[in-house]
């Protein structure tokens, strides 16, 4: 039967994305819709227009994801429980939290029902294809397993766009090692065959399966309006030209037509590499560069499809920069 993978996408999992128009009001921010001549001063006006725009595309692609009505819908966060070198997936029957953050965004809660069998066939793929993995188990089987801000914050903004009588998912939660902070070559081919793994196991799934990356961009951005106390330094032109060439890399999969999409896949993984070398020798801290090089993986092998996308937006509204794509 046909592959089963309905979008593919990377969603940010800033909590600020949440209640923007509050969190920039608490900074003494002033909305330009709202009063523009209260000395706001321009950079941070900017960036609220920008949020502003950025979160309209964000509902889109929400509503994108929600509109392939899938059955399953697998989440990959770099801010998971994890260990050292393994993958993770969580094999309780539910997982329940908050995307609270810096003691902050507590209020926004969100419960999901895990998909045991699915996540055990994940475990199964990804083990055939070398992906050091565990499946963990928080508690006991029938507990929630704790979700925190890089899984609460992008199922909160999909489950608005699950209004009734659609039904939000069950889910499939993975999570990435905190090897991804150091990024050496054998990771690196890790992430390869991660992807190599969720594309099998998309093709032995009998439901519409939908994947999410969980990420954010370089973290050294400089941005003295937004958040002066910034906790990394800034280097904001390797920062740029890191979002920058993560960005490229997933718009070059839109030329990637079938077989013939060697110019498509050649762009992409030169952008990715770019990127790659960036993470390693300027200290962009990016959490989301894992996530990233997997949705790009994945969908260079789901050659069924010419991968169209959606949407895409890239912003920095704070010291680590935004990215959302969705591609079906």
């Amino acid at each position: 039967h046909d592959h089963m993978l309905v979008s593919l996408a990377a969603l940010p999992h800033g909590a600020l994305l949440l209640d923007y128009r509050e969190h920039f009001s608490s900074l003494g921010l002033v909305f330009p819709d709202v009063d523009v001549k209260n000395g706001v001063d321009d950079v941070a006006a900017q960036s609220v227009v920008e949020v502003e725009k950025f979160c309209a595309l964000l509902q889109q692609a929400c509503s994108r994801i929600a509109a392939a009505s899938p059955e399953l819908l697998v989440l990959v966060t770099p801010h998971g429980l994890q260990t050292a070198d393994e993958v993770i997936l969580y094999a309780n029957r539910a997982a329940k939290g908050s995307a609270e953050w810096q003691g902050a965004w507590a209020e926004h809660r969100i419960e999901c029902v895990l998909d045991t069998d699915a996540t055990a066939s994940l475990a199964a793929a990804l083990k055939a294809v070398d992906v050091p993995c565990s499946s963990l188990v928080a508690f006991a089987e029938g507990e929630p397993i704790p979700l925190r801000w890089g899984e609460a914050v992008p199922l909160c903004l999909l489950a608005k766009a699950f209004q009734p009588p659609a039904v939000f998912p069950r889910c499939v939660i993975v999570s990435l090692p905190s090897r991804r902070h150091a990024f050496d070559a054998p990771y690196e081919a890790m992430l390869d065959r991660l992807a190599q793994g969720l594309d099998v196991f998309a093709r032995e799934e009998k439901r519409r399966v939908s994947v999410v990356m969980s990420a954010d961009l370089a973290h050294t951005h400089a941005c003295p309006a937004t958040h002066p106390g910034a906790p990394f330094a800034p280097l904001p032109a390797a920062a740029e030209a890191f979002d920058a060439a993560l960005e490229a890399a997933v718009r070059a999969l839109a030329s990637i037509d079938g077989m013939a999409g060697t110019a498509g896949a050649a762009g992409a993984l030169r952008e990715l590499q770019t990127a790659i070398t960036l993470f390693r020798t300027e200290h962009v801290l990016s959490c989301g560069l894992s996530g990233l090089v997997v949705l790009v993986r994945l969908a260079m092998r789901a050659t069924h499809v010419q991968p169209v996308i959606e949407l895409l937006g890239r912003i920095h509204p704070t010291y680590y920069g935004m990215l959302v794509a969705v591609l079906d």
